[in-house]
């Protein structure tokens, strides 16, 4: 299993980014995809970046956008794992 998901993220280079999938609780941020600002209450896909030597938040996607940005849709095993809460129904109101 590791071993596909480290090869997934050898091949889709934004892949290593996704963190967390979860409801917007503003409509502040704005998708790194698409541009426009995630509404309150939307699905959002949270992203990080390893840089200097450290994890560091790198902002958000639409969970709509994920597969355009993410250039993938095998994304489900790692959004299980950094958001363990997320139910079947969360994922597929999400698209994925």
């Amino acid at each position: 299993m590791l071993e596909h998901e480290a090869a997934l993220g050898i091949t889709h280079r934004r892949l290593p980014r996704v963190n967390t999938a979860d409801h917007a609780p503003t409509g502040r941020a704005t998708c790194r995809a698409c541009k426009n600002l995630i509404d309150k209450g939307a699905w959002r896909i949270g992203l990080m970046f390893y840089e200097d030597g450290r994890w560091g938040g790198s902002g958000y996607i639409h969970a709509s956008c994920a597969a355009e940005y993410l250039e993938t849709t095998a994304i489900q095993p790692r959004l299980r794992y950094f958001s363990p809460s997320l139910t079947e129904d969360d994922l597929r109101e999400m698209g994925l």
